[in-house]
């Protein structure tokens, strides 16, 4: 048994070129969604807008508001300054001065717990004595190992449903692609241990592979930009208003946790369809076409409040439900309820997986 299914992984194209896409295509994220520098451009613009309007509340004799984007002014200028010389415990000074100036001037509102949260969060960065990383809309190039793994998961993670998906259906379709089917069938193992084995030999062969191109890319941003620190805080939602921190190490502990509990669980699935659909092709678009109803069909609307923490589909953009990014943990969606629906989630696969086996006696 062991020698058959580790017979249709032989051919080591197939393991290179998925060990390639996932090795090769996070630092090629790195590198070509910008650096600090190419946020120049942004606050220029900006600067050039805030001078229109500072000139616009001069002529019309606003001197409060004038007053107000001439400070807008200063703090852009100070910002751009601080990124070109690479001052980034300056900038943070800068930000936390200016969070707490605008907190003081507004009167609540969506915007303001923003400032809360990322005050909260630069203040413990300061409090803790580590070098701030820019909280940019991007990855910038001089992100350290831990933070750049901490951003990396929001951008890969559809990439991870898409190579799981393919892979799932190469590997069960082996046996109808190599008219091995009826052979399968007569052999003197048992069809469920059969399956189970080609199930835990396929998740085994989809971890080894991410955490081997991982462990590469790790290398690549160390030699790069440094480990960074393993302790750096990120601000998460608690409640209304309420914040905590997690550091990095845990988010990114978290995330892993999820694209291991992903594997499993579109591998179980995957193994329930190989008992039904046969083709390669008809296998994948299945599959893919599964994840990416579940994730733009906003079907969860249908289902009750109460339900929604059990819902595989609130746990497709795990690296948001862990970094707490919205308020959906106040409905249970969180990361140890994650954990335990994608666990009972593949369970139920299996189990139906070896139902059907009972019961037809073939495949």
């Amino acid at each position: 048994m062991v020698e058959q299914e580790l017979s249709k992984y032989k051919n080591k194209k197939l393991l290179f070129i998925f060990l390639f896409v996932f090795t090769f295509l996070n630092p090629y994220l790195i590198y070509q969604i910008g650096n600090n520098l190419s946020f120049f451009p942004i606050y220029e613009s900006q600067l050039e807008l805030a001078r229109h309007l500072n000139t616009i509340h001069k002529t019309a004799g606003e001197t409060e508001m004038q007053e107000e984007q001439q400070k807008i002014i200063l703090f852009l200028e100070q910002t751009k300054h601080y990124l070109e010389e690479g001052d980034y415990n300056g900038l943070l000074n800068l930000r936390i001065a200016e969070a707490q100036r605008n907190l003081q001037r507004t009167n609540g509102g969506v915007t303001t717990t923003e400032t809360r949260k990322f005050l909260f969060q630069e203040i413990t960065i300061r409090e803790r004595g580590l070098i701030y990383i820019p909280r940019l809309d991007a990855v910038p190039r001089t992100m350290p190992m831990w933070n750049y793994f901490g951003k990396l998961f929001s951008l890969f993670n559809n990439n991870i449903y898409f190579l799981c998906a393919l892979w799932v259906a190469i590997a069960f379709s082996f046996e109808s692609r190599a008219n091995l089917k009826d052979l399968t069938n007569i052999a003197p193992v048992s069809l469920l241990k059969l399956f189970f084995f080609k199930w835990f030999l396929n998740i085994t062969i989809l971890s080894a592979i991410v955490i081997i191109a991982f462990i590469i890319s790790s290398i690549f941003i160390i030699l790069v930009n440094g480990i960074g620190s393993r302790n750096y805080p990120i601000a998460i939602n608690v409640g209304i208003n309420e914040f905590a921190i997690k550091d990095i190490s845990v988010i990114v502990l978290e995330n892993f946790g999820f694209v291991f509990l992903w594997i499993t669980a579109i591998s179980a699935l995957g193994l329930f369809i190989s008992l039904f659909v046969n083709h390669l092709v008809l296998q994948f678009i299945f599959l893919f076409s599964v994840f990416f109803l579940l994730g733009e069909g906003n079907i969860n609307s249908y289902f009750p409040t109460s339900w929604q923490r059990f819902l595989p589909m609130n746990y497709l953009n795990f690296p948001a439900v862990v970094s707490r990014e919205d308020y959906n943990h106040l409905l249970g969606i969180y990361t140890e309820n994650g954990f335990l629906t994608l666990s009972l989630l593949t369970i139920i696969f299996l189990s139906l997986t070896a139902i059907c086996l009972k019961i037809r006696k073939k495949w």
